[in-house]
């Protein structure tokens, strides 16, 4: 974590997203306090370099029965419950899609909203696909963050367009007999990514907040 956080300060970056923990058997009090032990033995090390922590919202298709932070107001109450200056919050926009409208939300986070991992889902499932190929509303996000004053950057988390046969959202059933078309190619992926890219600026352009 030490050298990541280096890696930031050098290259410049201003926030790094370390995730929560999270155990079976517990509620939002004993969360919050494990949590906050937890990002306080990086105080020293984010205050040397001067790199944010920023903590991600997370969902119940992921949680099941687990506690996480998952709402605006929860994301809110934690991190001025660990009342550091360099400790904010990251909204997972797929993570979100799973529990319905984000507008509120990302209101309700307000200055403490220092980024977004834009991914899209079809509301039952983390599956991190580019936006349009699920069913979250760019438009209700765009909106939250606009209103809301976010001047971070706008940060595509999509990597699951392709999958390959072996995946932690599912594996490729086997034909045995032949498996010459079982994983996608490089050249498959470079054309997902220059569709992310304009389908980004697109996004940004409708909204009038594109910059070169």
């Amino acid at each position: 974590m030490t050298a990541m956080r280096n890696v930031c300060r050098e290259l410049g970056i201003p926030n790094l997203v370390v995730h929560a923990g999270w155990r079976a058997g517990i509620g939002k009090e004993t969360w919050f306090e494990e949590n906050k032990a937890f990002y306080t033995k990086l105080f020293p090390e984010m205050e040397r370099t001067g790199v944010n922590v920023l903590v991600e919202n997370s969902t119940k298709a992921n949680m099941g029965d687990m506690y996480h932070a998952i709402s605006g107001q929860e994301m809110k109450e934690f991190v001025e419950y660990v009342n550091h200056p360099l400790l904010h919050i990251c909204w997972d926009t797929g993570h979100a899609n799973c529990e319905g409208v984000q507008y509120e939300h990302i209101m309700t986070m307000g200055k403490e909203l220092y980024a977004v991992h834009i991914n899209d889902n079809r509301g039952k499932q983390d599956e991190h696909l580019m936006p349009f190929m699920g069913t979250l509303n760019m438009d209700d996000v765009m909106h939250g963050l606009l209103d809301s004053g976010f001047g971070g950057y706008f940060t595509l988390e999509c990597a699951s367009g392709l999958r390959p046969s072996k995946y932690w959202l599912g594996d490729r059933y086997v034909f045995e007999a032949d498996t010459r078309l079982s994983e996608p190619q490089l050249f498959m992926q470079k054309q997902m990514e220059k569709l992310m890219f304009e389908v980004g600026v697109y996004i940004l352009k409708s909204y009038g907040v594109y910059e070169e």
